[in-house]
C-alpha cells in the first residue's frame, strides 16, 4: 500500500490534471482491490464491503475507494433512501445539485422520472475531483426561476461563500413549496454564534475554520439563518451505533441539516429566530462523471434559467 503511495507522487510530476485524476482513480481502485478482502465497513452508496476505507484529510477510516463518498455523503444518502420517496421515481421529480460530488451524481442522475440538473462556480475544484457541473452558475445568483427544483441539495458549499445569508434565500426562492433542500455545513454545537472574521489570510482560516477555503465556522445559529428566509429546518440523525460504525459515519459527519419549504411559511416565525428551546424540539428524525445533458434536461434547463423571479 505503501509502495503505491510513493509510486504515485512520482508519476504525478509533470503529468496533467487529467492524467493525475486518471491516475489517483487507478490508484484508489487498486487499493480498493486490496481492501475489498475484508467486510469491517460498508459504503452504503455503492453497496461495497471493505477491510477499511482509505485516509482522507489525514484521517484513517474515511474515503470509500470506490465511489469517493466521505460519511457526511454516506448520511446524505442514507437519509433520502430511508426518510423520502425521492430515490424511487414514483414521481416527477426535478433536482438541482450544487457542488455535485462524485458519489452522488450517478444516484442521482439515474432516478426515473427526475430531471438532474449541477451547477458550480469553483470549476477548478470540480475539474480536479472529475465532476463537470452542467452548468457554472454561482449560490447567490441561481438564475433559476422562483420555486423550480423539488429537491436542491447543496452539501458543505456555504461554509465557501462569503454571502451565505443571500445565498441560502436563493435556495429557498427556487426550491418548490413542499420542497426539500438539503444544506448540510460543518457546524461546532458547542458555538451558539457562527464564528466569521474579516480579512483572514489562508493560513489564518485554516487556523480558526479548519480549511483555508472556508470563510466562516458555523455554530449553531446556523438554524436561524435557514429559518429567517421561511425554511423549516429538521436534523436526522442516525442513532444505530453499529450502523454508524459500519459505515464510518463520525460525530462530526452528523446530524444531517436538511430544511423544508413549506406550502404557507408563517411570516413571524421567518423573521423570529429561535429559542434553544425551539432548536432542540424541531423535526428531529431518528432513524435506530458527467456526460451530456439529456434532451429533457436541455429544455428544462431552457424554461427556468433566467424567467425572472
Amino acid at each position: 500500500m505503501h509502495l503505491i503511495s510513493a509510486n504515485k507522487k512520482l508519476l504525478k510530476l509533470g503529468l496533467s490534471r487529467k492524467a493525475q485524476r486518471g491516475l489517483r482513480t487507478a490508484v484508489n481502485r487498486s487499493k480498493g482491490t486490496i481492501l475489498s478482502l475484508g467486510s469491517s465497513v460498508e459504503c452504503p452508496v455503492c453497496k461495497h464491503s471493505f477491510h477499511s476505507f482509505l485516509r482522507f484529510g489525514g484521517r484513517p477510516n474515511r474515503w470509500c475507494p470506490m465511489c469517493r463518498s466521505l460519511g457526511r455523503h454516506r448520511l446524505l444518502y442514507l437519509y433520502l433512501h430511508n426518510q423520502t420517496d425521492l430515490l424511487t421515481g414514483r414521481r416527477p421529480l426535478r433536482v438541482l445539485h450544487l457542488g455535485p460530488e462524485f458519489c452522488l451524481r450517478p444516484l442521482l442522475v439515474s432516478i426515473v422520472n427526475a430531471t438532474y440538473v449541477s451547477a458550480d462556480s469553483m470549476l477548478s475544484v470540480v475539474d480536479f475531483l472529475g465532476v463537470s457541473p452542467d452548468i457554472c452558475k454561482s449560490a447567490t445568483h441561481a438564475c433559476f426561476r422562483s420555486d423550480a427544483f423539488d429537491l436542491v441539495i447543496a452539501s458543505h458549499v456555504l461554509e465557501h461563500v462569503k454571502a451565505d445569508r443571500q445565498a441560502i434565500a436563493e435556495l429557498f426562492r427556487v426550491t418548490k413549496p413542499d420542497g426539500l433542500a438539503i444544506l448540510p455545513v460543518p457546524i461546532d454545537w458547542d458555538l451558539e454564534t457562527t464564528d466569521e472574521r474579516e480579512n483572514l489570510d489562508s493560513s489564518e482560516r485554516a487556523k480558526f475554520y479548519g480549511d483555508a477555503t472556508h470563510v466562516r465556522q458555523y455554530g449553531r445559529d446556523y438554524l436561524d439563518r435557514l429559518q429567517r428566509v421561511g425554511f423549516t429546518p429538521e436534523l436526522y440523525r442516525l442513532e444505530d451505533s453499529s450502523l454508524l460504525r459500519r459505515y464510518r459515519i463520525d460525530a462530526d459527519d452528523h446530524p444531517l441539516v436538511v430544511a423544508r419549504k413549506h406550502l404557507a411559511p408563517e411570516v413571524d416565525a421567518m423573521k423570529t429566530p429561535m429559542s434553544s428551546r425551539d432548536r432542540q424540539s424541531i423535526g428531529v428524525v431518528e432513524h435506530a462523471g458527467h456526460g451530456k445533458l439529456s434532451s429533457n434536461s436541455l429544455v428544462f434547463l431552457k424554461s427556468i434559467q433566467c424567467l425572472g423571479r
